[in-house]
């Protein structure tokens, strides 16, 4: 669980991270994003839970307040299964994120499953 990694994954989207707290298997950092000529600045933190193989990552603060994504990893024969779920909160964004944003959406999330792969 390491946000530092999103920089190279998303060089374009992912401008700065700086990791603000960590307490146990939670972690709490600082971001900002380059999106449609914007630079959204926001506060997450993460949790790690064990018991179920699964990341819970929650905006707190800033742009995307009250996004949520989960990702839960399953080991199966062939490698590790992965299911996420997305919750995307965009405030007075959100029609235009919904609207314009949703190719360069779909493009980020190709970019972590070519990233995830590389790392099996």
């Amino acid at each position: 669980m390491d946000p530092e990694h999103e920089l190279k994954v998303h060089p374009g989207l992912v401008k700065e991270i700086k990791n603000v707290k960590r307490e146990g298997d939670v972690l709490t950092w600082e971001q900002t994003l380059s999106l449609m000529g914007m630079n959204l600045r926001s506060t997450v933190r993460s949790s790690l839970n064990r018991a179920t193989n699964s990341i819970a990552t929650q905006g707190i603060s800033g742009a995307g307040k009250g996004t949520t994504t989960t990702r839960t990893m399953k080991e199966i024969p062939t490698g590790t299964e992965i299911h996420w779920t997305y919750n995307l909160k965009a405030g007075a964004l959100g029609f235009f994120i919904k609207s314009r944003g949703k190719r360069a959406f779909e493009e980020t999330v190709d970019r972590d499953i070519r990233a995830l792969d590389e790392l099996a």
